[in-house]
Parts: C-alpha cells; structure tokens; sequence
C-alpha cells in the first residue's frame, strides 16, 4: 500500500516499462512494453524478444489522430497483417486512401461489390498522371494455369438492369464477350463478339470480330 518506490519494493524495470500483475499479486515490469507520452503524442511499443529494435508503436495525438507503426531496423520486413475470425468493417467519416509503395494492390476474393445512392455512381476511374503519350490500361485476363485452348472466355463485360414486371426481375441486355479463336502458339487468333437483348430477352450478337486464318486480316459478322 502507498509504495512510491517500486525498485525499493523489488520491482526492477527500465524507464517507461508498463508493469503487470503476475497473477499472484505480485509485480512485474514488461521489457518489451513501454508507454510515454511526449509533445502531446502518447505511445505504446510493443517490441520483439528477438530483436529490440523491431517494434509496433501505436502513436495517438491531437483529435485523436492515431498511427500504427512497424519497424524492422535491419531491413523492411515488419509486415502488418490483420487475422479476423469473422468480417473487416472500415467505417471512415472521411475517404480511405491505401497507398502501396511496392506499386502493387492484391486483392484475393470472388466478387467486388461497389453499391452508392448517388446519381451516376458508383464510377470508376483510371487515371494515368505521366507526362507522355500512355494511357492507364484495364486487363481481362483468363488465367486457367495450362495452355489456352481454342474458344476460352478470356472475359466479359455485362450491363444488366430490371424489367418493367410487377415485381422487376434483373435482365441481361447488353454484353461484350472476349474468347481464344486459335491458341496455336505464333498463329493466335482471338474473337470479340457485342451482343444485345433482342426482342425476347435473350442475348444475340450484333457484330463479331475474328482474327481469322490469314495474318493482317479480320472477318466481320455484323447481324
């Protein structure tokens, strides 16, 4: 009761360390937790009993502004990595911006879902800022991990909306097909078909583009 001097009360530990209970009322003082707080930012560090010099800091300042840091001193390995049993809500007041200094973004699921209420949204945009003559590039890409075979879907891209029934029912009325004509390694051919509902609900394809037999040379279906 009333100890003010915890080395005097056999407490040993380092400037800033967070003390434990034991589980037996006694105390024990953490090497690799820490707290401070200094020019107005309170910090939590959490370092590895490997190396001291890899840590989480956890930074919260003014307004509540809060970093998550890690450190590798040795080299840029302190991934972050967050293991949810159950869902990730990201529930921001303002925008979420996700910045990828390794330039690339890997995304692992079956479906992306962009839903907004606002008028001509949700909209997507590719914006190229080189100052030079490219522009920004959208891949479909059928992947199937063995050789392509002759009439492979590489992609689609379908526009869909409701009929005008009692209750709407979700119609197809439009699609854009992408598929291999021929996979025969130097002699690739591929074909693009545009198709429309036509009259009945079902899809019909109003123009074709096949690379054909003959180098240099596209056959036109239209109709």
């Amino acid at each position: 009761n009333n100890i003010t001097d915890l080395h005097g009360a056999g407490v040993d530990g380092d400037s800033t360390s967070l003390l434990t209970d034991n589980g037996s009322g006694g105390i024990s003082s953490q090497a690799y937790l820490t707290f401070r707080n200094s020019g107005n930012v309170s910090t939590l560090n959490l370092y590895s009993n490997e190396d001291t010099g890899d840590k989480l800091t956890v930074s919260t300042t003014t307004h509540g502004a809060t970093t998550l840091t890690t450190t590798d001193d040795d080299a840029t390995a302190a991934h972050f990595e967050i293991a949810a049993d159950g869902d990730i809500t990201l529930d921001a007041a303002g925008d979420i911006a996700l910045e990828a200094a390794g330039n690339d973004l890997t995304l692992d699921a079956d479906n992306f879902i962009f839903t907004s209420a606002t008028t001509y949204t949700p909209s997507i945009y590719l914006i190229n800022q080189t100052d030079d003559l490219s522009g920004p590039i959208l891949y479909l890409q059928n992947q199937r991990g063995a050789a392509g075979e002759d009439n492979d879907y590489l992609g689609s891209i379908v526009f869909k909306g409701y009929d005008d029934q009692g209750t709407p029912g979700t119609q197809h009325y439009a699609q854009i097909t992408s598929q291999i004509h021929d996979a025969t390694s130097g002699e690739e051919s591929g074909i693009l078909n545009l198709q429309v509902a036509n009259h009945d609900g079902g899809l019909g394809t109003g123009l074709t583009l096949t690379g054909g037999s003959v180098d240099n040379e596209i056959d036109v279906i239209v109709g």
